[in-house]
């Protein structure tokens, strides 16, 4: 529970005008500081006549449509002046205005224009009512930007951030069939490997390893969505042809996602507390058939080539009736096995879970955004705990989110973003789980069983192939890893409206860690094998026990081995914007320059060592008449230094204009 306190001051003050000044100047400096959102004034009387200037009056305030949603790019204007503002991201906006008579013109396409006169107030919240008619009721993103959604000449497309919680561990999993020509493809469903590739406008390149597109978190590049909570994200677009990402050079070739997450929003602190709870299982299950079956098949088989051999002697059946017959009646599930080997390693369902906490609010002149996330995910396989509690196949993973907004003055505004994220997955042995799939095909039913009674484990070859599925899941140890990442990003925008109104100048600073250490503690464990010919130490004498006979010498204790990972990447831009209306005409341009250094500390050799560095330059101009008509040229000119010295930079230019008529319902239906 919040407390809330007012102060007043009164009295009479006697004194020089320099001493009352320099008292006024320190209640308007503590003011700034003042975080309570109900202000209280401060009285102060005088019996000297005071001869004072003009104080100019700050405004701050937050613009919203009905639904109370924010509306970005809206624009705010003093009637009959030239002083403006334009709202951010998240609808907030500062303005300065001579005095309390003024009178503001608040407008955004496809809303009504509102006007207010500002009287005593210094923070507003203002609600925008829809045109009838009109659907231009948003701001789209685009690279290293913002337009009017009716503007757009590229081809994009967004996501609603509504559609993307859902409680998985992978945001790439989510995106199939929700963005036309964009193609998603899953090749693994381990708990903390689930990502999947994604293309856009199909494959444009034979390397594997350069096809996927650009992503570009908060401004940063080359952050993986995968790692962020879904819960945290505000807004999801894809830039897919050369209008759009022409600005992104030779990086934008594959298309470029962006992502922006979640800020804070004018008001009281708002808590919100999320948590979901799932279950996860195969898509579909191969229907193996069953050791009776395979027998009969095997003898067919071993009949059919036979037959093609010219049926020479006398013909040996692959498995003796004798055997199948006990195969089928199951006394004998030692000698005489039949197991289903995806029934003995996998579950029938695993479980995962995602819990989310968020806080949210601000005052006038600073926001604040902070969310806790944690996601957790068991997977199929089974588990000995008997022998190993630590061969489990699971996820976890803990995000912190924090993107804190602030008004320093009138002009200048103070971004940062902070983000850290633990993961930590666990999984049976030192080998990979398509490879045990894969091992349980390989496996017929009347191999061997599980387990043999003293609870060794059965095999067959001695060279290590032909492995027991069971003992690949339980009995080789395990591999943990852990993963620890800081996301940071500092921005700086300072509008130039004294200089021309619609100019502004941006810069952002981002630092990226990321640590990766994986431990190994496996082993390979001795495999037996029982001739059902002679199963018996005593020969026919069952109660005399089972003669297990030595088929792989292994070891009962765990091997240590490791490995360690990680990256740096340092991004640096700045940039001029300009936008601004004249009448009819409609103008906005862009100036950018940006630089990335990459640095991977544990290369495995001295050229994986060297900084991986990108430079370039970025352009864009725009040009809207009644906003029935647009013209957009597009550039991008950048280049890495792992080229040859004159062949390292490339120019990637676009140009496009477009046109939409509206036509009228001369019918009135």
């Amino acid at each position: 529970m919040m407390k809330k306190f007012k102060y007043s001051i009164g009295g009479s003050l006697k004194q020089r005008d320099y001493r009352l000044k320099a008292f006024a100047a320190l209640l308007a400096l503590n003011s700034c500081l003042y975080t309570q959102a109900n202000a209280v004034p401060i009285h102060i009387s005088s019996s000297a006549t005071l001869k004072q200037s003009r104080a100019d009056i700050i405004l701050r305030g937050i613009i919203k449509d009905e639904s109370g949603l924010p509306l970005p790019g809206a624009g705010v204007r003093v009637k009959g002046g030239s002083i403006s503002a334009v709202a951010d991201i998240n609808g907030a906006f500062t303005i300065t205005v001579p005095d309390s008579k003024t009178v503001l013109l608040i407008t955004y396409v496809g809303y009504d224009t509102q006007e207010i006169t500002v009287g005593t107030q210094t923070v507003l919240d203002i609600r925008l009512k829809a045109t009838p008619g009109s659907d231009l009721k948003e701001i789209a993103i685009v690279g290293f930007g913002t337009q009017k959604k009716e503007s757009l000449v590229g081809a994009q497309s967004s996501v609603k951030a509504s559609e993307l919680r859902q409680p998985v561990s992978s945001m790439s999993q989510l995106l199939a069939g929700r963005i036309p020509g964009v193609l998603n493809v899953s090749r693994n469903g381990e708990p903390g490997a689930t990502g999947s590739d994604i293309f856009i406008r199909g494959i444009s390149s034979l390397n594997s390893g350069d096809r996927g597109p650009l992503v570009i978190i908060d401004g940063v590049p080359n952050r993986n969505l995968n790692d962020i909570s879904v819960y945290d994200v505000e807004n999801f677009t894809v830039l897919k042809d050369a209008a759009a990402t022409a600005v992104y050079g030779i990086r934008g070739a594959n298309g470029v996602i962006l992502i922006n997450t979640k800020q804070g929003t004018l008001g009281a602190p708002k808590i919100n507390v999320e948590y979901y709870e799932g279950i996860s299982r195969f898509t579909d299950k191969p229907d193996l058939i069953d050791g009776v079956d395979y027998m009969n098949l095997a003898n067919e088989a071993k009949y059919s080539d036979y037959l093609r051999g010219g049926a020479a002697g006398a013909f040996n059946p692959a498995y003796s009736i004798d055997a199948i017959q006990r195969t089928a009646a199951g006394t004998d599930p030692v000698l005489y096995p039949n197991v289903d080997w995806f029934k003995a390693i996998y579950n029938d369902f695993g479980r995962n879970r995602s819990a989310t906490a968020n806080l949210s609010g601000g005052v006038s002149n600073a926001r604040y955004y902070v969310s806790l996330g944690y996601y957790g995910e068991d997977g199929l396989f089974k588990t000995d705990d008997a022998v190993n509690d630590a061969a489990s196949q699971s996820f976890k993973r803990y995000n912190v989110s924090t993107n804190l907004n602030w008004d320093i003055t009138g002009t200048t505004k103070l971004d940062l973003g902070i983000k850290g994220i633990l993961a930590q997955t666990s999984y049976p042995s030192n080998i990979n789980a398509q490879n045990i799939f894969s091992q349980a095909f390989l496996i017929n039913p009347t191999s061997f069983p599980i387990l043999y009674p003293n609870g060794s484990l059965p095999g067959i070859s001695p060279q290590a192939d032909q492995r027991n599925p069971y003992g690949d899941v339980t009995r080789n140890g395990y591999r943990i890893g852990y993963s620890n990442q800081l996301y940071s990003n500092l921005r700086l925008t300072q509008d130039l409206k004294e200089l021309t109104p619609g100019l502004s100048a941006t810069t952002m600073f981002s630092f990226d860690v990321k640590n990766d250490n994986s431990i190994f503690r496996t082993k390979r464990e001795s495999l037996y094998r029982i001739n059902p010919s002679d199963p018996y130490i005593v020969p026919g004498d069952a109660a005399s026990g089972y003669k297990y006979g030595l088929i792989l010498q292994g070891q009962e204790f765990l091997n240590y081995d490791k490995e360690n990972g990680g990256d740096k990447k340092i991004y640096f831009e700045a940039a001029i914007n300009y936008n601004r209306t004249f009448g009819k005409h409609a103008v906005t341009g862009l100036v950018l320059y940006n630089q990335n250094d990459n640095t991977a500390p544990f290369a495995g050799n001295l050229t994986l060592s060297i900084p991986y560095r990108l430079q370039g330059v970025a352009s864009r101009a725009t040009y809207a008449y009644d906003n029935k008509y647009f013209f957009e040229a597009n550039m991008g000119y950048n280049g890495s230094e792992n080229f040859a010295p004159d062949k390292r930079y490339g120019f990637f230019p676009a140009l496009v204009w477009d046109g939409c008529y509206p036509t009228k319902n001369s019918l009135n239906l």
